[in-house]
């Protein structure tokens, strides 16, 4: 059986695509500096931005690049569940619930009084893109600062 986050994102390509990233969080597989680094692709495990090592839950809770999607989302899941106002500073449950909003490690309050399911799956779809996508950007543009700084060599 596939997975909700797959269920809930139907045949849409676009919407599968989304769910790949997120599926990425999920496993903890996500391309971090932290496991570039360990796969000897990175030089560093610090996050560019924060310098800090840059883990799954750094990005997903803590990164200041990510902050403006992180607010938007939050602001958005309260009003499809006001009890997560009650879990905002446990990072553990919030780290859960952006990534599987269903999952049985979350308290039932949560997991189980969801306003509108299939939206809160799109939510937490789009987040994970949208992070994906601003990594993926800013990646791009230190690749090019690196290649134009090699050049004037």
């Amino acid at each position: 059986n596939p997975h909700n986050i797959y269920k809930y994102a139907g045949l849409d390509s676009n919407n599968v695509r989304k769910c790949t990233a997120q599926m990425w969080f999920l496993l903890g597989v996500y391309h971090t500096n932290q496991l570039l680094h360990k796969m000897c692709k990175s030089k560093s495990s610090l996050c560019s931005s924060c310098q800090c090592e840059e883990t799954i839950s750094h990005m997903i809770l803590y990164c200041q690049q990510f902050s403006e999607i992180r607010q938007k989302f939050v602001s958005d899941l309260l009003e499809q569940n006001a009890n997560i106002n009650n879990y905002l500073d446990n990072g553990k449950i919030i780290m859960v619930t952006f990534l599987d909003p269903e999952s049985p490690s979350l308290p039932c309050e949560i997991s189980k009084e969801w306003k509108d399911l299939p939206k809160v799956y799109q939510l937490c779809r789009d987040f994970c893109w949208n992070i994906h996508a601003k990594k993926e950007k800013i990646k791009s543009i230190q690749n090019k600062t690196k290649s134009i700084e090699q050049s004037g060599k």
